[in-house]
């Protein structure tokens, strides 16, 4: 029953939330219907939210981090509550079937990793990467692993194992670079017991110890990640040391090795972030703080390539407080975040923030009971994925694709001649893989260089009137 009312919502809501054609998703780390923790959905406007799944005894609880869509349609990520307990999962969650299921057992298999803490990314081969802060070499001891996590055949697999030397405990997540190398953060080891920066090659498995932070500088964020801009360079936070031990605002490039102290937090400003900062599209990096401003709430922050630092908005307890992971920018524009703590229950929220109005937005009052408490988690976009994977936005007669799934090629053919229509193949982290300039009633695509996985086929024709569908390859 509860099943068939979640589905009977979600196609109410998709239906509802048809002009933003993408969805915000998250967890929280407790409450929600069985008091255990809960992923959630709203649309892009951060309106229409709701519970979608609830973590259960026996199963799993206290998810942590964050979710993950891998190209296959399916969700990814972490529970563990306090690091090292009998519910500490690797777990994937497909919404279009409200089908979860844990795929690896940190707690019994704690020589393979355990006490992990960020969300899963997916780098551009396909392969899904994580942190383990503890275990690794079948010693549950050890300093931490890299591991990997097949979709295809959802299997784990421990890849790397820090030697506190180069780098020990990373509680954070990875990022891909533009040269496919995985870049990290651990909070301990290395030169000066103070954490490193690290490379990680996922073709060759070479690790690299780029960069040996120093104790003036301070242990890095605990929830350690970085950015590449788009000038190349690697940005980052640490959360003390510097100039006020309140943390820093750093840059490392990569070329030279040269490490930079953008910024040095001094509490009034904010302090001691746990997370990292974000790139946005107008070329200024955003962040948030745990601590510091007016009321020791944290702020939310605005910081240019040179150190040019500017204080936004300050975090109050009824609007939100101590937020402990980082923003995310959506397609249209806008800022979204949560909070660990504050709101109406104290036990976090959702906002938003216009970068253009300068406006702060709370969206959401977590309530502990119906929504869950404690969104210690990042929000990630995806398009409009539903029970049937994908909703389509306006009738099948438009047109249709044949055969779907298509293994060599398929043929879209559309109700009516069309002229100057854009088909574009775009996966389901968003990124576009192909764009056809097609005039006529029939488009063969082929699958040419697709990996096998689930798309979205969208059309967009010469009035502006855009279509989507799910496009599967096998």
């Amino acid at each position: 029953m509860q099943r068939f009312l979640i589905s009977i919502f979600l196609v109410l809501f998709l239906h509802v939330s048809l002009k933003s054609q993408t969805l915000l998703w998250g967890t929280t780390h407790e409450g929600g219907p069985n008091g255990l923790g809960t992923i959630f959905v709203s649309d892009s406007t951060g309106t229409n939210f709701h519970t979608v799944f609830g973590f259960q005894a026996g199963i799993a609880k206290a998810p942590i981090g964050g979710l993950c869509l891998a190209n296959n349609g399916s969700f990814y990520g972490v529970t563990g509550l306090n690091g090292f307990h009998h519910d500490s999962y690797c777990y994937t969650y497909n919404s279009a079937t409200a089908n979860y299921s844990n795929l690896h057992d940190f707690f019994a298999t704690a020589g393979l990793g355990w006490c992990a803490k960020s969300r899963l990314i997916q780098s551009t081969n396909g392969t899904l990467y994580g942190l383990c802060a503890m275990g690794g070499n079948g010693n549950a001891n050890t300093f931490g692993i890299i591991y990997s996590v097949e979709p295809t055949t959802e299997t784990y697999n421990p890849i790397y194992l820090f030697d506190s030397i180069n780098g020990a405990h990373p509680y954070g997540s990875l990022m891909e670079a533009t040269n496919g190398k995985l870049y990290g953060i651990t909070a301990n080891g290395g030169a000066h017991n103070s954490g490193v920066l690290f490379s990680f090659d996922p073709t060759t498995l070479i690790y690299s110890n780029r960069y040996d932070f120093t104790s003036p500088i301070g242990g890095v964020n605990y929830y350690a990640s970085l950015q590449q801009a788009t000038n190349g360079k690697f940005y980052g936070t640490t959360q003390y040391g510097g100039a006020n031990n309140n943390g820093e605002i750093f840059s490392f490039d990569e070329s030279t090795s040269t490490f930079i102290d953008l910024f040095d937090f001094d509490f009034q400003n904010g302090a001691n972030p746990q997370s990292n900062l974000i790139e946005a599209a107008d070329g200024n990096f955003y962040g948030l703080t745990y601590s510091g401003g007016v009321d020791s709430l944290g702020v939310l922050y605005r910081v240019d390539t040179n150190g040019n630092y500017t204080k936004l908005f300050d975090f109050t307890g009824i609007n939100g407080a101590h937020p402990s992971r980082r923003l995310l920018q959506t397609r249209n524009g806008k800022l979204f975040g949560t909070t660990l703590f504050g709101g109406i229950n104290n036990v976090g929220v959702v906002f938003s923030y216009d970068i253009s109005s300068n406006t702060y937005t709370k969206l959401l009052d977590f309530n502990t009971n119906s929504n869950g408490a404690y969104p210690e988690c990042e929000l990630i976009e995806t398009p409009l994925i539903g029970i049937q994977g994908i909703i389509n936005l306006i009738d099948e007669k438009e047109f249709s694709v044949s055969p779907n799934p298509f293994i060599i090629k398929a043929t879209i053919a559309f109700s009516d001649v069309q002229h100057n229509t854009t088909i574009k193949i775009i996966d389901v982290i968003g990124k576009e893989i192909k764009s056809i300039n097609f005039s006529g009633k029939e488009c063969v695509i082929e699958k040419g260089e697709l990996k096998s996985g689930i798309y979205f086929l969208q059309t967009s024709d010469e009035n502006k009137k855009v279509v989507n569908r799910k496009l599967v390859v096998q």
